[in-house]
């Protein structure tokens, strides 16, 4: 097939920007390695993913703590493992390492995604550059021993090859697409969005026949779901659990509507206002989407490949996969999972997706004499955006590179409760709000207080009172220790104030950081 001036065009530019691409790749994972200078963050989840990586490089399997993990996914405590294997006895450096590389695969990802939907544009793939790298965030989450970084990755990649694959129908890409989505729905159970849009983008898309898109979709479906499938049937062999959850009935509520707006805006607009301001950008965003696809489609009149061409494919798949990522977290939310925040963690996979839409949006519409209105208005807001976020950003990346952030930070690494409990010897079970926290610093195991709720479904425990009770009685009889962590905030547990009105207990040691309760330990020879 004789190639158009066009296409030869943009296939002379495709070094050069190979060579681009590689460049923000190197520079995105650098700026991310020094920010990283105390190591990734690390959080309740993440003590559980190191603890499996730690297992699994022991040969003891899917465990943490001696108990099977079927909570979270196998791949993210996988690639943990996997990067430990070439470290010298350093968990933080290893896990460094490979969430600079991750953060910089996933800009090269986005800029990539959008060039080829753009023409090479160079504003377009500045914006979108710009709006990945100085977004706090993004900074946070790829900066942080979380799962999220490397299902950006998977998921981008399934979105960009599927698109490959409508246009260029081919049992290789095909596969290689299917691949990467049950790499994504095994590093996060909400990767199983990713399902509906890929056979979506295969039945919608492409020139094939009905028989043959059926078929296709249907060996994708297999091929994705097959490694998660394999996960849960062992999961519900050993813990008789498929994803350690339960199922009730804790239906979504207003302030989860108000939550998610909240969020949306403060990941364009970083700034304080109330909440109807922020209710109405949401909603004119929406409008000037639903406006510009619908009254300014990428029509065959305005570009000539039409509904089959790879910018109007991947800009569909990622509003498809957007919103069949905000419906399965509703799903969750009011099912099985009620303690799931709407915040920017959660939020971020979609969001991504999202802009990458909007920015290919803004490059369609300034190819039209059309909708003046809309293209500046949304350009406009990009870069006011960019210009908050960046603000918000380099001062973020600036305090994770002189502070750290979560419990590998210095605050944590000088906390005075922490280096007390090395080298103290405390009477009986040690109990307390900060488990993680607490085994993360010290490799020893504590028990977790009792629980006012069940925070995934929320349904209470009828038997607080009487467990809080027994805590304190072990506790005034010398069997038990108390640690509260006062920069721990976990509603489900008993409050501070519980432990000192209601129980009365002896503080055997008060900290700038919390506090023990309990009986000094006995130094009379057995």
């Amino acid at each position: 097939m004789k190639m158009n001036n066009r296409d030869s065009k943009i296939d002379k530019e495709f070094i050069p920007h190979s060579l681009f691409l590689v460049c923000i790749g190197i520079c995105a994972a650098a700026l991310l390695f020094w920010t990283m200078v105390y190591g990734p963050g690390f959080s309740p989840d993440s003590t559980k993913y190191l603890a499996v990586a730690k297992n699994l490089l022991a040969g003891n399997g899917f465990y943490g703590n001696d108990i099977p993990v079927a909570h979270y996914p196998p791949v993210y405590p996988l690639l943990l493992a996997t990067v430990n294997i070439f470290e010298t006895g350093d968990n933080l450096l290893a896990s460094r390492l490979l969430h600079a590389i991750l953060f910089g695969a996933n800009a090269c990802l986005i800029v990539y995604a959008v060039q080829k939907c753009t023409d090479y544009s160079f504003w377009a793939s500045t914006l979108i550059l710009f709006l990945f790298v100085f977004s706090s965030p993004f900074i946070l989450i790829h900066s942080t021993a979380w799962s999220e970084s490397p299902f950006i990755m998977f998921s981008l990649c399934t979105l960009i090859l599927c698109s490959y694959y409508c246009i260029h129908p081919s049992i290789k890409i095909l596969l290689v697409t299917s691949v990467m989505s049950s790499l994504a729905i095994a590093t996060r159970y909400i990767g199983i969005t990713l399902l509906p849009t890929i056979v979506a983008g295969i039945i919608l898309f492409g020139n094939t026949s009905l028989r043959h898109k059926f078929r296709d979709a249907f060996i994708a479906v297999i091929v994705s779901c097959l490694p998660i499938s394999i996960w849960i049937i062992s999961n519900l062999i050993v813990t008789q659990s498929a994803t350690d959850r339960s199922f009730a009935f804790h239906p979504i509520g207003i302030d989860h509507i108000k939550t998610l707006i909240e969020t949306l805006y403060y990941f364009v607009l970083p700034v304080q206002s109330p909440g109807w301001i922020q209710a109405l950008l949401i909603f004119g965003i929406a409008s000037a989407l639903f406006l510009s696809i619908f009254k300014v489609p990428f029509q065959a009149a305005s570009l000539k490949e039409g509904k089959n061409s790879f910018r109007f494919i991947l800009f569909s798949l990622c509003l498809i996969f957007f919103f069949t990522y905000i419906s399965f977290l509703v799903i969750s939310i009011s099912f099985f999972d009620a303690h799931t925040p709407l915040d920017s963690r959660i939020l971020a996979p979609a969001f991504l997706a999202l802009i990458i839409a909007i920015v290919v949006l803004i490059w369609y519409l300034f190819q039209s004499p059309e909708q003046r209105f809309i293209k500046w208005g949304l350009l406009s807001l990009a870069i006011l955006s960019i210009a908050l976020n960046s603000r918000n950003a380099v001062s973020q990346i600036i305090d994770i590179h002189n502070n750290g952030i979560g419990y590998s930070s210095k605050s944590w690494r000088n906390s005075e409760t922490i280096h007390y409990l090395k080298s103290a010897s405390l009477n009986g079970n040690i109990y307390t709000n900060g488990a993680d926290v607490f085994r993360f610093w010290t490799g020893m195991e504590a028990m977790i207080f009792p629980k006012k709720i069940e925070e995934t479904t929320l349904i209470p425990n009828d038997d607080y009172s009487e467990q809080l009770q027994r805590l304190c009685d072990a506790v005034m009889e010398g069997k038990a220790t108390i640690i509260f962590f006062t920069g721990i905030s976990r509603s489900y547990f008993p409050k501070l104030s519980e432990f000192k009105s209601k129980c009365d207990l002896p503080i055997l040691m008060e900290l700038n950081d919390g506090f023990i309760f309990g009986k000094q330990a006995s130094t009379d020879s057995e």
